[in-house]
Formats: C-alpha cells, structure tokens, sequence
C-alpha cells in the first residue's frame, strides 16, 4: 500500500469507510444463509460436480437425464437433510437445467467439497472475497480514492439487487466480477508477459461462462488500436491457449469431448417460453422479439460494438499511467455492458456485470482533475444509472412489476453505456 493510501487509512472517515466495507461484505456472506437463500443454482452445479465424480455424466444435457438425477437427489435429500437448503433446492429443482458449460462444471467437479453444507458456505465466503475485492480493483483502475473504492463496496454490498440475486440463487457473477479484476491487474502489469497472461485468463473465463466472450473481443481491439499488433497477438495467443484449456479440461473431466456439442445443442433446444420476463429474464433483446417478431439480438449486438469500438478508438493515443488503466476498465466495462443490452438471456443477477461500468463512471475526466469531483451534470447521471442498475433503493420503497424492473435496469445500462462512451472519447481527447 502506497504512502498516501495509508495515511487516508489513518483519517477517520477513511478508517470508518474501511470498515464499514468489511462489514458489508461479511453481511452479503449472512445473506446466503437466510432461509429463502437456497441456492438453487448453485445446487445445480454441485450436483453436476458430484454426478462427474462418482458416476457418468456424459448426458446430463439430456431431458431424461434431468429429471432423473433431478427427482434421484430429492430423494437423497428428504431422507438425509429434511427442511435444508438442499432440500429446499431439491424441491425447486425437480428437474435440472444443465445449460452452463462443461467446464464450469468441470470445476464444480473439482474444487467443490463432497459435502453440500460445506461446498456452498465456502462457495459463498469466496465469492464474498471476491466481489469486494474486484469492486476495490474497479474503482481504483477507474481513478477513484481508496475512500471511494471502499464507499462503493459498502454501496454494492448492501443495496444492489443483482448482487442480492446473485447471492440468493447461488450463481457465479461474482465470480466473473472476480476474474474481470484479475484480468485488469495482468493488464496493469509491466512486463512482455502481461497480455498473453491476460489472455489467458480471459479464455479461461469465456469457457467458464460465455457471456464475457464481447469483454476478451473489446479488450483485444483496444490492444490492437493502443499498442498495436504485437499486444493484440500476444493477447490473442493467450486468449486462444486459454480457450484450448478450458476444452480440454472438460472433455478430460467428462470423458469426451462431445460434451461441448451437447452443450450446445441444449442452448438451442431453450425454448423461449422457458425464459419469459415474469421468470426473471431481463433481456431487452427478447422483450422487443415478443413485441416485433424480429430477432433483435445480433443487431442491438453489432449497434453497441460498433459504438465501443469507436469510442476506443478515440481513446487510443492515451499515454499517461492512470488514463491507460482507466482504458482498460473502459473496455472490459463496454464488453459488459453490450452483453446485458443485447443478450437474449439477462437474469437479474447478471447485472452484477455493470458494476466495472459504474466504477468506470464514477472516474473523473482531466479536464475535471483539478477539484477531483465530476462535473454537475454528469454526476447527476452517474447517480441515475446507478440507482436504477441498483434497483434495491427504489424497489424498497415502491411496488415495481416485472416490466418496471425491465424497464429501469436497461435504462441505467443505456446510461452507463453512453457514460463509458463519453470518458473514453474525453481520456482521448486529453491526449490529441
């Protein structure tokens, strides 16, 4: 820790922040333990974990074999953990629905403890780790004070219905949120190394859940428009011994590799009607296909790709230390962003994703350095976005439907994006 982060720590607001983000985490922790918390999804992936380990797992994509295991581990739980958050679960989930990948999976096989009470306490103190700490990496490669840093991870904490969800269902977002962290600090790193490492990592990540695969595409084209070929090759080669990794490890773990084309022969047998809003599906792509008969998907896809990929370059000729790695951020926070206005599966939890795009927002442009404070009118957005990505302040004092939810969340993703699009366009053009 820097000299000045220190003594920030000494003054009594920042010790107070400091703390009030250790209390926050340790609550979000508490959260995974209250009776309506079963973890259904997160019941989902040990089960697939412990089918690998002790018996064959090669059709778990299969109808059939959904409900068989899934009706087999009810059984298991009535008789051994009545009145549980496994029987909870099991109840909830009398039919799986085995549509993550093979390697996610695959790691449930191999780093998820045999006993379930086990498994999910320290699936949750892990992922509690993580999400505070990868808020703290957020805000700091975005610009923001340490007191800002640990005002926010009391703010995600404690008042984000993503995170809530994510928590309550037992899904891995906070995971990502983790690796998105690990990839900013290999960025951040000198070092020939670095973006191969990075790569990697990101490879890694898309074979863990393929909704981060516009980040590893917007992190690879900010190389290729900033530092040129050589970064994005070396990037590219990462990204490439990262996605072979991920491959080979499921095919090893499940005993063939035809256990990706299974996978994906299950995502395109989701029948639309599984995923309707009233479930929780956030997906603005899906809403504007009921309402037009059009599949909206790849083109609110291709419109925000196309946004990005402008915005960075206009950011390229960025030089300086921190403008670099507020870049970076700005790229993996677009990748994000894209993924939840185009996506045609958005749980709410999903929206745990914004959060780099609000510690990206939260940065202040140069022309705004001298007080450090963002200007009126963009902190007045910056605010807006939040609480309606937040959903938790607004939904604790108002009844708000389905369609209201839908509606606020991609209205703060909207303004998040056009947020992001602005201080890349400004960090650009501090430089020219």
């Amino acid at each position: 820790m820097e000299d000045g982060q220190r003594e920030i720590l000494r003054k009594p607001v920042g010790l107070v922040l400091a703390l009030a983000a250790l209390f926050s985490v340790t609550s979000s922790w508490q959260t995974s333990r209250l009776p309506q918390s079963a973890g259904i999804d997160f019941y989902q992936f040990w089960v697939v974990g412990q089918t690998l380990e002790h018996e064959d797992a090669t059709r778990i994509y299969e109808p059939d074999e959904r409900a068989r295991l899934g009706e087999a581990w009810l059984r298991a739980a009535e008789t051994r953990a009545p009145d549980t958050p496994l029987h909870r679960a099991a109840k909830y989930r009398r039919v799986l629905e085995t549509y993550s990948t093979p390697f996610l999976y695959s790691g449930f096989r191999w780093l998820a403890p045999d006993d379930y009470f086990t498994a999910y306490a320290l699936f949750h103190a892990v992922s509690a780790v993580l999400v505070a700490v990868a808020v703290f990496v957020f805000v700091r490669a975005g610009g923001g004070s340490v007191p800002c840093a640990c005002a926010a991870v009391v703010a995600i904490a404690m008042w984000f219905a993503p995170l809530d969800s994510d928590i309550r269902v037992g899904n891995v977002n906070r995971i990502q949120l983790g690796l998105l962290a690990s990839v900013l600090l290999l960025l951040g790193r000198p070092g020939p190394y670095r973006d191969a490492a990075a790569g990697a990592l990101l490879g890694v990540a898309v074979g863990f859940k393929p909704n981060l695969a516009l980040v590893a595409l917007l992190v690879g084209l900010m190389r290729l428009t900033r530092d040129r070929r050589p970064a994005a090759l070396r990037l590219g080669a990462g990204l490439a011994v990262g996605g072979l990794a991920s491959f080979l490890v499921a095919a090893a773990t499940f005993g063939t590799a035809a256990c990706w084309t299974s996978w994906i022969d299950a995502l395109r047998s989701l029948p639309p009607e599984t995923i309707p809003i009233r479930f929780g599906n956030y997906s603005v792509a899906m809403q504007l296909e009921s309402a037009t008969g059009f599949a909206w998907s790849v083109p609110l896809a291709a419109a925000g790709l196309g946004l990005a990929a402008g915005a960075l370059w206009r950011a390229r000729g960025a030089r300086a230390g921190d403008d670099v790695r507020a870049i970076d951020l700005g790229a993996v926070s677009l990748g994000c962003l894209v993924y939840l206005l185009s996506g045609r599966l958005v749980w709410l939890h999903y929206y745990v994703l914004a959060v780099p795009a609000v510690a990206f927002a939260l940065g202040t442009l140069p022309r705004e350095r001298s007080n450090g404070a963002l200007r009126p009118t963009r902190a007045l957005l910056v605010a807006v976005a939040l609480t309606l990505v937040a959903l938790q302040p607004l939904i604790n004092v108002f009844s708000i439907g389905p369609h209201g939810r839908l509606a606020m969340l991609t209205t703060g993703a909207v303004l998040l994006f056009g947020l992001a699009l602005h201080r890349l366009i400004g960090l650009g053009a501090s430089a020219a």
